[in-house]
């Protein structure tokens, strides 16, 4: 497939416009962010993927959906859009490790957060790392390593949500959940910025109860990263209208 199926671009808003024109279908994006990931090479930004094969049978039901039923399709604000999650964030079938291999257990649920994202109509592409139990500000703290810092790799990326701030700020994905332990996003957002304008915009939203490997009797916050402010705004708008 062509690198420019996007013409490198994952924004939201323009990745909506294209689909609504018809000038693009969730398969051809899916491939198109494979080969991202591909080209990034060993980055350290993954924990786990969903597998190639889900992604494009998640992809082939939306455009599916798309051509048999339109407006149904037009319906779901996150039709297609590419997404990523931190590791101690549960994902039905798939492993969460909160960066610890010997702490990794099967998640039997998927937090609510994933739930209503996928049920938007986004792919969920993978899992991202972080500082071992979410507990670190710099990203530096795993043993999956340390996410590459896409504008300066002599820099760290921030943490502890690293991986997810990479996987936005490197255009592999449109948008990440991470987790704030306490200021650790704002942290990640601050670093960011001071490199070359990073791209990374954090905001404290959608508080409400999550699978997290990390603290699963408390309620916790799941912000966004997003490389845009216009996209940022729309999330939080959609974060409002399916969380109230």
């Amino acid at each position: 497939m062509e690198r420019d199926a996007t013409s490198a671009s994952l924004d939201l808003t323009r990745l909506r416009q294209r689909f609504r024109a018809g000038e693009l279908t969730a398969a051809a994006l899916v491939d198109d962010v494979l080969g991202r990931i591909g080209a990034a090479g060993d980055d350290k930004v993954w924990i786990a993927r969903v597998p190639e094969d889900a992604l494009r049978a998640r992809a082939a039901s939306l455009d599916a959906l798309a051509k048999h039923d339109r407006r149904r399709a037009e319906q779901l604000p996150l039709f297609g859009i590419p997404f990523a999650v931190k590791d101690n964030i549960d994902v039905a079938g798939m492993s969460t490790t909160a960066a610890c291999p010997d702490f990794a257990y099967e998640a039997a649920v998927t937090a609510p957060a994933v739930v209503r994202l996928e049920q938007a109509g986004a792919i969920l592409i993978g899992k991202t790392n972080l500082d071992q139990f979410a507990t670190g500000l710099v990203g530096c703290r795993s043993p999956y390593g340390v996410p590459r810092n896409p504008f300066d790799p002599r820099f760290i990326p921030g943490g502890s949500s690293a991986g997810s701030a990479v996987a936005v700020a490197a255009g592999l994905v449109s948008f990440a959940l991470g987790t704030d332990t306490a200021i650790t996003e704002r942290v990640v957002s601050e670093v960011a910025d001071s490199f070359l304008n990073f791209g990374v915009v954090a905001r404290r939203e959608a508080e409400q109860q999550a699978e997290l490997a990390t603290r699963p009797d408390v309620l916790a916050t799941v912000p966004y990263f997003e490389a845009d402010v216009v996209d940022m705004d729309g999330l939080l708008r959609l974060g409002a209208a399916m969380w109230g």
